[in-house]
């Protein structure tokens, strides 16, 4: 994210595994899970582009960065991208 949400939310992360690509080498990629709150939802429908509803796992926003914030059920997913530098 540009700056931290405003609030904390409990959260755990893990490497996630790069989906299928053409490219030879997929960028490393990670993955956050935050809690659901009202502070965060705000922030992220607010500050990054609605890609929409994707069957299976659910709302999906974008950041200029390519990071991939999806509200599931009872959490947000975020996947990081980094250039594996």
């Amino acid at each position: 994210m540009a700056r931290p949400p405003p609030r904390s939310a409990p959260r755990s992360g893990w490497p996630a595994r790069p989906s299928p690509s053409p490219t030879p080498a997929p960028p490393r990629n990670y993955a956050l899970d935050i809690a659901l709150s009202t502070c965060i939802q705000n922030y992220i429908t607010s500050h990054y582009t609605y890609v929409g509803y994707i069957s299976g796992f659910g709302y999906q926003y974008r950041a200029a960065s390519g990071n991939l914030y999806t509200k599931e059920g009872s959490h947000w997913d975020i996947l990081f991208y980094t250039c594996g530098c």
